[in-house]
Formats: structure tokens, sequence, C-alpha cells
């Protein structure tokens, strides 16, 4: 569904209270200097997609969410956003 624009005309105001905590992070991580200085949106779309993809792998059975491959994926989504 994260990959679908639906939820662009479906539900958006009833989910958009769900990612506001995460909306919050980002605005509080650019203002402390610690992310780029784009928009919350571009930053939140450099992070999520990653996991999100590897979610997906890892249900089909693709492969294992654990050690190296999550330590990766975790630090290239962080050298996307930080400043």
């Amino acid at each position: 569904m994260t990959n679908s624009p639906l939820p662009d005309k479906w539900c958006l105001d009833e989910s958009s209270a769900l990612f506001q905590p995460l909306n919050d992070l980002f605005e509080e991580g650019q203002k402390q200097k610690l992310s780029k200085q784009a928009g919350v949106g571009l930053l939140i779309t450099y992070c999520m997609y990653p996991v999100m993809r590897l979610v997906k792998e890892r249900f089909k059975g693709e492969t294992q969410i654990d050690g190296s491959p999550l330590k990766i994926m975790l630090q290239m989504s962080w050298d996307a956003v930080k400043a």
C-alpha cells in the first residue's frame, strides 16, 4: 500500500494522524541540524522506502532482516538524510 497512489485519494485525512509523530521527528531533526533541510516528505521517503523494501523481501522469504543486511540498510537510510 505504501507504493500505491490510493492513500492520496482514499484515506489521507484518516491516516495522517498515524504519521504525525514521524513528521514531528523529522522536523525536530531539521531544527537540530541533524538532517538535510529538504521537505519532510522527501526525507521520510528516503528513509522509509529501503525499510519497506526489506520488509517486503522478508515476507516473500527472499531475505532475513538481521545482522549485516539490517545494519547496512539503516546506515544507508541515515546517510541519505543526515545533514
